[in-house]
């Protein structure tokens, strides 16, 4: 399982550990049970916000802002909640375009609300087949105000999945080939690439895919899932320069990677870069010290549990 490290791939040795303090206050929401449910990020403190999660409606994809709030997918509706587990609203999203102009539908598979809580990105899904387009599902992303009113903002004319807000302006997506890390400004017309894996990996190493991409919130990591079925692995990086505004910094340094592990998803960094949160088959771990790739790995703080959202406000 992912809990053992592999050797650090950046330079070919291993990095010096820092000593990573635990934040003194901050949290992961995650989904049990079908439910949503708040812990802090060593497993205590758990409890469960909603209770009307079940197989045929559960919870998905639950994310929190800096405030406490949380937003979640159930059914067709977008869910906000406040910290008790008490609905503040709900809303149906409006439908989008997907990158062939066909319209989606469906339920909202991954939402993710901005650090101020003010916004909130969701993927929905089409599935077109005709005479101009190959057969297949495409995901599309859209930003709407948290309360479920005003403009829907589409991210340029490209499809996408697995948003994140890198800050309150800035979402990061997954948009596919040639494409992993799209990045789209607020009020910008179009969305552009921060870099993809064969960036990284133009040597004997075969390049692969990126998605459900994540940079912590003070800028300094970045973390991914890595290849598909079998060979999915999570990996993390150093990022050079400043991906929290401005112009491209250019591709981050790879650091360290996880065993392979089908199960895998969800990499969710710490907000002051002290650890990261990654779900598989037997639940959610958690590893603190990113500069150390071999040890202390990862410890499971909550089995049966998935969809892990790391965030600023207390448990």
């Amino acid at each position: 399982m992912h809990r053992t490290i592999l050797a650090a791939i950046a330079a070919g040795v291993l990095l010096a550990a820092v000593g990573a303090t635990p934040a003194a206050a901050d949290s992961i929401v995650f989904v049990k049970k079908h439910n949503v449910w708040v812990m802090a990020p060593d497993g205590s403190k758990q409890r469960q916000l909603t209770r009307d999660g079940t197989a045929d409606a559960p919870y998905v994809s639950p994310s929190q802002a800096d405030n406490g709030r949380i937003a979640a997918g159930k059914g067709y509706a977008i869910v906000v909640l406040d910290r008790k587990g008490k609905r503040v609203t709900r809303f149906v999203p409006r439908n989008l375009k997907d990158s062939t102009g066909h319209s989606t539908a469906g339920q909202p598979a991954q939402v993710a609300l901005s650090p101020d809580g003010k916004r909130i990105a969701y993927m929905l899904t089409s599935l077109s087949c005709d005479l101009t387009i190959d057969c297949g599902a495409r995901g599309t992303i859209g930003i709407v105000a948290s309360s479920g009113k005003g403009t829907v903002t589409q991210p340029g004319t490209y499809g996408g999945t697995h948003p994140h807000w890198v800050t309150n302006a800035r979402l990061m997506f997954h948009g596919g080939y040639l494409s992993q890390n799209r990045v789209f400004d607020l009020g910008a017309s179009e969305s552009w690439n921060w870099f993809d894996d064969s960036d990284i990996h133009t040597g004997p190493v075969e390049s692969t895919d990126l998605d459900d991409g994540s940079v912590s919130a003070d800028g300094r990591w970045y973390a991914a899932v890595r290849g598909y079925d079998d060979t999915t692995h999570v990996v993390w990086y150093r990022v050079n320069g400043s991906i929290l505004s401005g112009p491209n910094p250019g591709a981050p340094t790879e650091l360290c990677q996880t065993n392979q592990d089908a199960s895998m998803h969800g990499p969710s960094l710490a907000p002051d870069g002290s650890g990261i949160a990654i779900a598989d088959v037997d639940g959610i771990s958690v590893k603190r010290g990113l500069d150390d790739c071999a040890s202390p790995g990862f410890d499971v703080v909550v089995r049966g549990a998935s969809q892990p959202d790391w965030g600023r406000a207390n448990p």
